[in-house]
């Protein structure tokens, strides 16, 4: 379910997206270098496959601007990037901007160790004009003191002027998708032309 930003949800972004940006943000990276790659379970989505897919949303962000799906629903599927969701963000102008994004899962409690360590959640993302990717970023479920640990994904896609990017997010217990909290924005970033 995709909301306005209540003032609820407008914290939770802010709390998620300030947290990239005030903290200087050790994910940030290059334009084009990729972060961190994972490997393909039979379950998971793949990253080759999910490049060329064609996204189930698409938005122009206003510079700055928060982009919030908060407990999207568990039906999702892509024709093109199975058990995913894929969004597509176009930059406002030909300025430079990056996309510090949160992803966390909001599906059913995890109470067991094999329901935790089964469940994942995993971000790609691409360029828009070349569908190169950026990063792949997995984390997966840890179940110690009788509690499920599944920790919140943040990463900062970083592309040249003009250029947007798309994301494929899932989150999965097993082969089951599950609901999940999503976050965004085109962020302005100054260049020092000297």
């Amino acid at each position: 379910m995709r909301i306005s930003m209540s003032a609820r949800a407008m914290s939770l972004a802010i709390v998620t997206l300030g947290a990239l940006g005030s903290s200087g943000c050790s994910a940030a990276v290059e334009e084009g270098a990729l972060v961190e790659e994972v490997g393909e379970t039979e379950n998971a989505i793949g990253a080759a496959e999910c490049a060329g897919a064609t996204p189930n949303f698409t938005k122009r962000l206003a510079r700055n601007e928060i982009y919030l799906d908060y407990g999207h629903a568990a039906n999702y599927n892509n024709a093109g990037c199975s058990k995913a969701y894929v969004y597509r963000f176009n930059p406002p102008d030909n300025a430079n901007y990056e996309y510090p994004m949160g992803l966390s899962y909001q599906g059913p409690a995890l109470t067991t160790s094999t329901a935790c360590e089964s469940t994942q959640i995993r971000v790609i993302a691409y360029r828009t004009d070349n569908n190169a990717k950026l990063f792949d970023a997995t984390n997966a479920g840890s179940f110690y003191h009788n509690s499920c640990h599944l920790t919140e994904l943040n990463r900062v896609a970083v592309v040249p002027p003009g250029v947007g990017v798309k994301f494929a997010v899932t989150a999965l217990t097993g082969s089951t998708v599950q609901k999940y909290n999503f976050a965004t924005q085109a962020r302005f970033k100054f260049i020092n032309p000297g």
